[in-house]
């Protein structure tokens, strides 16, 4: 199997058995007949897996698998499972909304409520290392419809939806809650007696779907995130050459980190290197467009923890005094982003940011 692909490891059955298999990781999703589906797989998840099954007559039935995951490869971003789902919830206890993304690299996942982005935590809610969103207690204005966003920068961004409704009876206390009743299953009701036409055969009523139960980790021993950045002293900071910095972290559970640049995340090619433990990132064959502020962001599921350096990469190119840049007449970072110096009109206006950027050789573009 390759790692970071979706598993599907299946317990058939050949009687009417009823497994109980724990599933306490969110990354692990259980289905209905059985079958155990491992999302965003890794190569810690190798090793040996046991499907056992009992309805309580005679001995347990074992079945046995071996997991072996090799080397990963890139995958675009995606999420298991229906892409509009409905989660029943009981109002006043814990719930969890689960997103099971993977891909790879691994993706930026985000949490979003009314064109509105949810945060890391707050008091209602906390984001996990899973990617769910774990609510302490829900209230009636918590019911309604949530979307996971993911996306890892190959292909398009990808999304699911979940529409949270709990079991009635509920009242709103005012009229900023009536909205959400919309949302409240009633409770299933007796259906009505009618005269039986032969041959006669009695039906049980419908009921909800059972609620589901979510225990809330406790927050005693959590850790907030923290994260430091500090450049290679080494780094030397002119065209053509490498640059390194490293991002030391700490916090429970262990933060995940992201790096940026201008606050824009940073994903690895072949000339930007990301690894982990320890963080680094290595910019190969740095040109002045590397110039900027860039930032490593560690993230848990109690807070994240942002620190930034700017790095300034020095031009060696020389430039005529009279080779300036003309703001009035050219937008010139759009310019040298689209390659158009090599045209006389637009190198004119724009000569500082050509020359800087290598797109055109001589000093000065009115030279004749």
């Amino acid at each position: 199997y390759l790692c970071l692909y979706t598993l599907f490891l299946f317990c058939n059955r050949t009687r009417p058995l009823f497994p109980k298999i724990d599933t306490n990781q969110g990354r692990y999703v259980l289905t209905a007949n059985g079958d155990l589906t491992i999302v965003q797989v890794r190569q810690t998840d190798s090793g040996s897996y046991v499907c056992v099954a009992s309805n309580g007559l005679g001995d347990p039935v074992r079945r046995e698998v071996q997991l072996a995951v090799t080397e990963p490869k890139e995958i675009p971003a995606y999420v298991y499972g229906d892409k509009n789902a409905t989660q029943i919830v009981v109002l006043n206890q814990p719930a969890q909304i689960r997103c099971p993304a993977g891909g790879h690299p691994a993706p930026h996942v985000s949490w979003w409520r009314q064109r509105k982005r949810l945060g890391l935590v707050s008091d209602r809610f906390e984001l996990t290392r899973d990617y769910s969103l774990m609510f302490r207690s829900i209230k009636l204005t918590d019911l309604g419809p949530y979307t996971c966003e993911v996306w890892n920068g190959l292909g398009r961004p990808t999304s699911i939806k979940v529409v949270l409704k709990a079991v009635g009876p509920a009242r709103a206390s005012n009229n900023a809650e009536a909205p959400y009743l919309q949302y409240i299953i009633d409770p299933a009701r007796a259906r009505a007696t009618v005269a039986p036409q032969a041959p006669y055969r009695p039906q049980r009523p419908a009921q909800p779907p059972p609620p589901v139960i979510i225990v809330v980790p406790r927050r005693s021993q959590l850790i907030s995130a923290q994260a430091i950045l500090a450049l290679d002293a080494r780094n030397s900071y002119t065209p053509g050459s490498a640059i390194a910095m490293k991002c030391s972290v700490q916090g429970y559970p262990a933060p995940t980190v992201t790096w940026t640049k201008n606050s824009i995340p940073l994903l690895a090619n072949e000339r930007i290197q990301i690894t982990a433990e320890p963080h680094t990132l290595v910019i190969q064959n740095v040109t002045t467009e590397d110039t900027g502020m860039y930032g490593c962001t560690a993230r848990n599921s109690v807070s994240y923890n942002t620190s930034e350096e700017r790095v300034t990469i020095e031009s060696t190119i020389p430039i005529h005094p009279d080779c300036i840049d003309n703001p009035y007449f050219a937008n010139c970072k759009l310019i040298v982003d689209g390659r158009y110096c090599y045209h006389k009109y637009y190198a004119k206006f724009c000569c500082r940011s050509c020359t800087l950027a290598g797109q055109i050789s001589y000093s000065h573009p009115n030279a004749l």
